[in-house]
């Protein structure tokens, strides 16, 4: 009963969230316990997510039970940068929401690569690739780094997408999980990688070092996270983090969900407009390489 009462009110409830988004009641402690609450009550069984089936976290950290897109100027980015064919890498893969998607743009002939270190979410992936009968996706169960080693990533007890591999000290307890190089991982691949969408929690520099000679030999396409409160804490700033993107010979261009536009990015412009002590800025970047 509680299955079928649940699908009936969540397309009521999206309705309801969907008129009021934007209004800024997220911020009202509150309203957003409660939201929270109504999600992880009706987020009962699979729910239809771009077309594919999912199963979510039971608080749907992405709020996908309400609304099938999350964040959507990055899925058009990635919808239109993923080609049938393609070989895409997913570096912070979550439960799926690209990885599926990216799975359904390469075809049979294309691969995915999923990279997700939090056991829950990686169980949560997995099921979800199996759900959907995708055969051409390789899920793993490592953090992508400049190294390969035990890690202690340190979780989120409430967003689920919010797994930190340094410590924020805040208080999260940590887990041990595997971390990896990519430069090691693909040393014997011989197809070429096209596009990587990483968003790692600040953790995307050491995962640039670590994939340094794939970078230089593929030049992927890549649509990275730019969070400098989580840069910061990784021990790297944000001027350094974009420096190193640029360092492979990348075009930087700032993916703004706000405004729902792409522009080249002035990266003085881009540091100044988000502060690093600041928890809730940060926007997308995507690297095009260079003509050189």
């Amino acid at each position: 009963m509680a299955y079928r009462l649940g699908n009936r009110l969540l397309p009521v409830y999206s309705r309801v969230s969907g008129a009021l988004r934007g209004r800024g009641l997220g911020r009202i402690g509150p309203l957003h316990l409660t939201h929270e609450w109504l999600l992880a009550k009706l987020n009962e069984g699979l729910v239809d997510v771009q077309g594919h089936k999912m199963l979510l976290d039971p608080i749907d950290t992405l709020g996908l039970s309400v609304r099938d897109v999350w964040e959507p100027l990055e899925t058009k980015v990635v919808q239109n940068e993923v080609r049938r064919g393609s070989v895409v890498l997913d570096i912070g893969a979550h439960i799926g929401y690209y990885t599926l998607m990216m799975a359904r743009l390469v075809g049979s002939r294309g691969r995915v690569f999923a990279f997700e270190p939090n056991p829950a979410n990686y169980d949560l992936l997995r099921r979800n690739i199996q759900i959907n009968s995708y055969r051409n996706v390789t899920a793993v169960n490592r953090a992508v780094s400049d190294m390969q080693t035990k890690t202690r990533p340190h979780p989120s007890e409430d967003n689920s997408g919010d797994h930190r591999i340094y410590d924020s000290k805040d208080g999260r307890r940590s887990v041990e999980v595997r971390s990896i190089g990519l430069n090691s991982y693909f040393r014997r691949y011989t197809r070429r990688i096209d596009f990587i969408k990483m968003d790692i929690q600040g953790a995307e520099p050491g995962a640039i070092r670590g994939m340094s000679s794939l970078l230089q030999s593929h030049h992927p396409r890549m649509v990275v996270e730019f969070w400098p409160f989580g840069l910061t804490r990784f021990g790297v700033s944000g001027m350094e983090f974009l420096e190193l993107l640029m360092s492979f010979d990348y075009e930087l261009f700032e993916v703004d969900e706000r405004t729902s536009s792409i522009e080249p990015a002035d990266i003085n412009a881009l540091v100044a407009a988000y502060d690093p002590d600041d928890e809730f800025r940060h926007t997308n970047v995507l690297c095009v390489p260079g003509a050189a």
